[in-house]
């Protein structure tokens, strides 16, 4: 009997540890050329299936910090942000359900209005800045998100990308699998509305 009751004490503390784990944000970093870094907030895998705010800090070493703020649940959210060539732009690769968006973000430009027909319409929930969609005829940026992640080193890719969080263990896809989605899903026919010039 109580062989038994150490069992279940010990499946009760195990039980304890793991929702606590899984109830852990974690927060993701990434450098800017500048000497500053751009952070965002990871759910933790409690928080993936309620809908909450994701906001992406961008901070400078000098000058005003901007934000962007995406809606993200189970199906959606920020997975990576990739910084350009340009010391003021960023692409945000955002999960959009069964598909991938890259979002340019671009410091130095004000904030307009989303076009209408724009998918990121109920996704993006507020910014500093100028935001867009990269669009399918837009190849330059697409091919190189896409070379970024193939050429970046793998602990690099995985301290700065969104997983799902298993206890000590976080599931993504991978960065192959990552970029070949955006040259293959990208390179094709336009999907959206707004994909038309």
């Amino acid at each position: 009997m109580t062989t038994i009751r150490n069992l279940i004490r010990v499946g009760l503390g195990m039980l304890a540890i793991a929702v606590l784990l899984a109830a852990i944000p974690r927060t993701i970093r990434v450098p800017m050329k500048d000497g500053g870094q751009v952070s965002f907030v990871q759910p933790s895998l409690i928080g993936k299936f309620f809908c909450s705010n994701c906001t992406i800090k961008f901070s400078p070493r000098e000058g005003k910090t901007n934000s962007v703020e995406l809606a993200q649940d189970t199906f959606d959210g920020p997975m990576m942000v990739v910084a350009s060539t340009n010391t003021n732009v960023f692409i945000c690769i955002y999960d959009f359900d069964v598909d991938l968006l890259l979002i340019r973000i671009d410091l130095s430009r004000k904030f307009e209005p989303l076009p209408p027909k724009s998918p990121l319409q109920g996704s993006l929930l507020g910014a500093t800045c100028k935001i867009e969609r990269v669009r399918s005829y837009e190849s330059n940026d697409l091919y190189f998100v896409a070379d970024a992640l193939e050429k970046m080193p793998s602990k690099q890719f995985k301290d700065q990308s969104v997983g799902l969080n298993l206890l000590v263990y976080r599931l993504r896809n991978s960065q192959g699998f990552i970029a070949k989605t955006i040259r293959g899903e990208f390179s094709t026919n336009s999907r959206y509305e707004d994909d038309n010039r």
